[in-house]
């Protein structure tokens, strides 16, 4: 957290997590929690989303402070030029909803938050999307709500690809020059198609052939094409997947 005095915050992880949640609260100033994005990530423009889930504090003055409702507040990406750009999350409608209240307790309502990317681009704010070096949440009067108590984790840029922007679509018929040939370790030529901004080189995707992972050396080039192994018999259809390690 930034500005000032310190604001109390508590991070938790187990054993076996590798990520880490942040829980904090402000009263009547403003404060920012920041995370430095790392060198091999710095190109935003890859992806469609900025992403992260959060949650109002339960059981705490800042959130039962009346008028209870929404919790509002800004998120900022800088680039290393220095140049910003913010986005209201209420922009969007709403905000962090309040905790419902029961008799015997409160439970955190996690949720997520999403913006465009591109969104950071609007009103000509100069941001180098494809350089940015820190994702900054910016708290109180001049951002949102004036106190309040949240949760956030799970920070992440994200795609939102459908099922059908990897799809196999040849061989789907016999094909006696192009698929199922009688000679065992005969190629198939399997045509993958992509939205989205897959990443389709071969060294960054996994094709299985009836279960068995290809070699990034088996993968013909260009990469929208992949060669497959089939049965000795033009009649035993040999199952094939292929997914992405990253989008």
């Amino acid at each position: 957290m930034g500005a000032g005095r310190s604001v109390q915050r508590r991070d938790q992880g187990n054993g076996t997590d590798t990520t880490r949640g942040v829980v904090f609260d402000w009263t009547g100033a403003n404060r920012f929690y920041e995370w430095q994005v790392p060198a091999a990530a710095v190109d935003f423009s890859r992806f469609r989303y900025l992403s992260f889930r959060g949650a109002q504090g339960t059981r705490h003055p800042n959130t039962t402070a009346a008028p209870l409702g929404d919790l509002t507040f800004a998120v900022t990406l800088r680039d290393y030029a220095n140049g910003t750009s913010t986005i209201r999350i209420n922009a969007y409608g709403g905000g962090l909803e309040e905790p419902y209240q029961r008799n015997s307790g409160w439970h955190n309502e996690m949720e997520t938050i999403r913006i465009r990317t591109t969104d950071f681009l609007h009103n000509a704010s100069g941001l180098n999307l494809a350089n940015v070096a820190a994702v900054r949440l910016d708290f109180g009067p001049a951002f949102g709500s004036n106190e309040g108590r949240v949760v956030i984790d799970d920070l992440m840029l994200t795609n939102d690809l459908s099922p059908l922007s990897l799809r196999i679509l040849e061989p789907t018929n016999s094909r006696p020059s192009f698929a199922g040939t009688s000679m065992a370790g005969s190629r198939v030529l399997v045509r993958l198609i992509a939205g989205g901004g897959l990443d389709l080189s071969a060294g960054n995707m996994t094709i299985l052939v009836d279960g068995v992972a290809l070699l990034p050396s088996q993968i013909a080039t260009p990469p929208r094409w992949s060669a497959a192994r089939p049965g000795s018999s033009s009649r035993r259809a040999r199952s094939r997947t292929a997914a992405t390690t990253s989008p």
